[in-house]
This record gives C-alpha cells, structure tokens and sequence, in this order.
C-alpha cells in the first residue's frame, strides 16, 4: 500500500514539475516571479547580510591578531606619511625663505647690520622687541627688521646704541602686502597681538586659500618689494559679507628671537 501511495505522489510531482516547466517556458509564470521576488527581496537581503556579518565575525575570531597587526602597520605608515608631508611643507616653506634671502643678500646696494635682541615688551598695545644696534651702527626709524629671511617688524625708534623694534604682530602695525596665490592680491596687513596678522577685505569670490606665501608689496619708503612675511593659516567671513579676513602667521613664534638683521637699502 505504501509502495502504491509512494509511486502516485513521485507520478504526480513528476506532472506538477513538468506542467511548471512548461509554463514558465511560456512565460506564463513571470508575473508570479516577480511577485515571488518582489515580496522575498528583503528576507533575502536581510539574509545575505546575516552570512556575511557572521563571516565576517568568525574570519576576525580566527585572525584578529593577524587583523590587528595590519591595522597597527597602516597606522605606523600613515603616521609616517603625515611626518613626511609635514617635512615637505616645511622644507618648501623654509626654500622660499632661503631664496628670498639669497636675493637681497647679492643685491650690490643692500646692507644687513645684525643686532641681538635683549629685551621684549609684551605691552597692551602692542609687541615690542629691543636690539642691541643702534644710531652708531647706522640704523634709523622705519628699516626693515629681518629674521631668517622673513620680515617680523621694523625699527620704531632708536637710540646710539639701541633701537626698539615693533613687530608685525603689533596692534600699530600696519604695512602693504600681497598674497602670492592663484591671483595676486595686494592690501593692508595688520597686527593682531597674537603672533599673528590680519589681512581685510579680500573679495570673498577670489582664489585666496590657506598655505598662500603673503610678501611685502613694497609702497613703504625702506621696505623693498618681495620680502616674505608669512602664510594663510585661516580664512574668516560671516554670511552676508562681501570680503574675507586672512590670518596670517610667520614661519616660527616670534616670542623666541635671538639674533636679527636690519636692511638697509644703500
């Protein structure tokens, strides 16, 4: 008897598997395909992302320390990637200084006198720093006061044997610059107090960015065209104005000088 039964459902599955065969063949079936699918899509996906998720939970189980090795290795060569890029800009930055430099100093009616600073004066109204130079060693009001290669302040008054030096980061200071960037732009640079300066109103639309070499533009009477003041750190606006502020910072802290050059064009 069960023999017989076995026989007519093996007859039957063989009629229902044939008779399906032939109508998806006909595409007959398709609509109930897709329905099929259509309603099975997100068990299915849910599914797949289960076994990948367990996968990938039993592969980290029997290599998490090959995994974690990896890891520590891609963060050492990041790491090392930062510091070498960090080295880069520093290098490029301290080239341009070097150039800049190099240039003055063949200039055939260029002078440097070297005066070492003595003293500072950290004041309320501004950044002052006193050299040993004076009227004797030929120096006057207004000379441009160099740093290795940058430009950090100029002489505000002197004595015959010292001179008093305001930097750039001084509130009173003011001096005409330009950013060597993707289009040159000239204004008016300013102290902030905070070994920093300000250059305002920059078209907002223009190609400023942070990293651009600001130099001096050279409409002072002793401050030659060119000489490197410093770099982009920060650009600043506020919704609705039409201009950008710069900060500019100088290539090291002003609150560690030793020995400067004072420029004086022949």
């Amino acid at each position: 008897m069960r023999e017989v039964l076995k026989r007519k459902l093996f007859f039957w599955i063989l009629i229902i598997a044939f008779f399906l065969i032939i109508l998806n063949y006909n595409k007959i079936l398709s609509p109930v395909k897709k329905t099929f699918f259509n309603i099975t899509e997100k068990p299915r996906s849910v599914s797949y992302d289960l076994s990948q998720n367990i996968d990938s939970y039993f592969y980290y189980i029997f290599h998490h320390k090959e995994i974690r090795n990896h890891i520590n290795d891609l963060n050492k060569q990041l790491a090392e990637r930062i510091v070498d890029y960090s080295k880069l800009q520093e290098l490029q930055n301290e080239n341009l200084v070097l150039k800049n430099e190099i240039t003055y100093i063949k200039t055939p009616n260029v002078k440097f006198v070297t005066g070492e600073v003595v003293s500072g004066f950290n004041l309320d109204s501004g950044n002052i720093v006193r050299i040993n130079i004076g009227k004797n060693d030929g120096i006057f009001d207004n000379l441009p006061v160099i740093y290795n290669g940058v430009l950090i302040g100029t002489i505000l008054k002197t004595d015959d044997n010292f001179a008093d030096v305001m930097l750039l980061s001084d509130r009173k200071s003011l001096i005409s610059a330009s950013i060597q960037g993707e289009e040159k732009i000239s204004g008016i640079l300013k102290g902030n107090l905070a070994n920093a300066m300000e250059m305002s109103y920059i078209p907002l639309d223009s190609k400023v960015k942070t990293g651009d070499i600001v130099t001096t533009s050279g409409f002072e009477a002793y401050i030659p065209r060119g000489l490197v003041i410093g770099q982009i750190r920060e650009l600043t606006f506020s919704d609705g104005d039409y201009f950008k502020t710069a900060l500019v910072y100088p290539f090291f802290d002003m609150n560690f000088l030793n020995f400067v050059n004072v420029m004086i064009i022949q």
